[in-house]
C-alpha cells in the first residue's frame, strides 16, 4: 500500500497510535476498518476490510499489533 510509502517505523508508530482509538496498543477489526477507509475511501467493501485485517494479524489473535502493523506494510522497526 502506497499510503505509508518512505515511512519510518518512527512515523508509523504515530499511525498505528493514532488508529488505535482504544489505546489497547492493538488495532481491532473496527480500528483496522478505519484505516482502510483512509486509505481507500468511505465506499469499502466490508470483504475488503476483513481482507486486511486478516492480513495483517500475521499471528490470528484477532488482534494487529505493531509488529505486525509494520510487517504488513514492509517497515523494519
Amino acid at each position: 500500500i502506497k499510503f505509508f510509502d518512505g515511512k519510518d517505523a518512527a512515523e508509523l508508530k504515530g499511525e498505528f497510535e493514532a488508529l488505535d482509538a482504544d489505546d489497547s496498543g492493538e488495532l481491532d477489526l473496527e480500528e483496522v476498518q478505519a484505516l482502510v477507509v483512509k486509505v481507500f475511501g468511505a465506499d469499502v467493501d466490508p470483504k475488503v476490510v476483513t481482507a486486511c485485517f486478516d492480513q495483517m494479524d500475521a499471528d490470528g489473535s484477532k488482534a494487529v499489533d505493531f509488529d505486525e502493523f509494520c510487517s504488513f506494510f514492509g517497515v523494519k522497526q
